[in-house]
């Protein structure tokens, strides 16, 4: 084999290993917390709205919306735990997804409970989704939560690894080749 030939291939090889290492069109932890902070936002309007409410059904439906932005908001943290780089991040995210739970919670009593209790079931979940919103971090700092160190991008590690493993490859390729001539 010629080299020309050699390097074409070797080409290739390492075009293909950076294409599969390439990132992949996942969301990001800022991206994935700008969503559920803004989804909580809304769950509060909506039972603050609730509870302004003069009549059962207005309030009962508006506690249903403020419980679909719940269900979005612990969904987003979810993911944020499945990418999260550190235990800090988790732990802060699962801080999150427990007061937006018990919010949820409470807003769903309050939809399927007596009238009575209609507005302290919304005002715990006001509190609930209050207190997850406080520990968001501030709008207009880094949208992610604090870690405990700085950790490299996965699509880094991903890229540094492909690379290694190509030229493993083409160094025992060369070397079997040169072997063989």
């Amino acid at each position: 084999m010629t080299v020309a030939l050699r390097i074409a291939i070797t080409g290739l090889l390492l075009v293909s290993l950076f294409s599969i290492a390439a990132p992949t069109e996942a969301q990001d932890i800022p991206t994935l917390l700008g969503t559920a902070q803004t989804a909580t936002q809304q769950m509060v309007n909506q039972i603050r709205a609730a509870l302004a409410a003069t009549d059962v059904a207005t309030a009962r439906n508006l506690a249903q919306q403020a419980v679909a932005g719940g269900q979005q908001a612990i969904a987003a943290l979810q993911q944020v735990l499945t990418l999260s780089p550190d235990d800090a991040t988790r732990s802060r995210a699962e801080a999150l997804i427990t007061h937006l739970q018990a919010a949820v919670n409470s807003a769903q009593l309050a939809i399927s409970g007596p009238d009575a209790t209609l507005r302290n079931s919304l005002d715990a979940a006001r509190g609930e989704a209050e207190e997850a919103l406080a520990e968001f971090p501030p709008i207009g700092a880094p949208g992610q939560l604090p870690s405990a160190g700085d950790t490299l991008p996965a699509q880094t590690i991903a890229l540094v690894g492909s690379l290694g493993a190509a030229l493993l490859f083409i160094g025992s390729w060369l070397r079997r080749s040169a072997v063989a001539a």
